[in-house]
């Protein structure tokens, strides 16, 4: 990519600052010799000695940035070419838009494997340094290339970043597909796990239920044989019992004899009320005799 630098030692000045132009202006012409040597340390050296003379001056600060981008200090080439955008000359404006627009590549495509997305800004930032180039001189072949070129480069990059995203989504969604089946593994095992203990339970309620049943039938069994074992002698007390029962049929018999004895006795001693019946009759029949 073709970097322009403007290897200029002249300077607009006013006759007040005539000696200090004449220092600036040396100092700049020694600095373009030094960077043509590609010695490019002493010519930021030479340069910031002009600097010193002419801050706001921007050829100074366009050759600066371009000593700069030749040492790969891509960030400190882009504050100096920024500063030279004060130019109100439009064709220097547009060779300080077009090296912008080369600074802010170069810088994107350190980042191009570390950080897509700064990478993708940056080169668009430079798109748009290229494009202000263009407007200002349309005759620019190389603003024009490095459009396109970097133009082609911004969209594979951004291919990119969507692949890669997708990539991501992909495995997040994988992820927790994995995490949902997981936990879902983990509640049938959990629900199995308290199924266990109810269905113990079942079983020592039967067991429990079977152990009563053996009991009761065992203590049936047992009832039943002492009721066997007891039944000759509740026989011979039923026999015993039966006896006072038949005293006591006599006894009740002995009463009606006793009371037939009574009955007769009753009719002995009644037998004079029967004759004071008939000492009336007779004493009614005497009467009629008489009458």
């Amino acid at each position: 990519m073709k970097i322009i630098v403007c290897l200029l030692a002249g300077f607009i000045i006013c006759s007040a600052s005539l000696v200090f132009a004449k220092d600036a202006a040396r100092a700049v012409s020694r600095g373009n010799k030094l960077y043509k040597e590609n010695k490019f340390d002493q010519a930021l050296e030479l340069y910031d000695e002009a600097i010193m003379d002419k801050p706001d001056s921007v050829i100074v600060n366009f050759n600066k940035g371009a000593a700069y981008f030749k040492k790969e200090d891509f960030s400190a080439a882009i504050i100096s070419f920024e500063k030279a955008l004060l130019s109100e000359d439009k064709l220097l404006e547009s060779r300080t838009s077009y090296n912008i627009g080369n600074a802010k590549y170069a810088l994107g495509k350190l980042k191009e494997n570390t950080d897509p997305a700064s990478c993708a800004n940056l080169l668009g930032q430079a798109l748009d340094y290229y494009k202000r180039a263009l407007d200002l001189n349309p005759q620019d072949e190389d603003a024009k290339f490095n459009h396109e070129l970097v133009e082609e480069e911004l969209k594979a990059v951004l291919d990119k970043l969507k692949a890669r995203k997708d990539q991501q989504a992909k495995e997040e969604e994988s992820t927790d597909k994995k995490e949902d089946k997981t936990g879902s593994q983990s509640q049938n095992g959990k629900e199995g796990r308290s199924e266990a203990p109810r269905e113990n339970k079942e079983a020592e309620s039967k067991s429990e239920e079977g152990q009563e049943k053996k009991e009761s039938k065992a203590d049936s069994q047992t009832e039943e044989g002492r009721e066997k074992e007891e039944a000759p002698g509740k026989q011979q007390q039923g026999a015993q019992k039966e006896e006072p029962a038949q005293g006591a049929r006599d006894s009740k018999e002995m009463s009606q004899a006793e009371a037939r004895m009574l009955l007769e006795g009753y009719n002995q001693q009644a037998m004079p009320v029967g004759q004071v019946k008939d000492k009336e009759k007779s004493y009614s029949r005497s009467t009629d005799k008489d009458w």
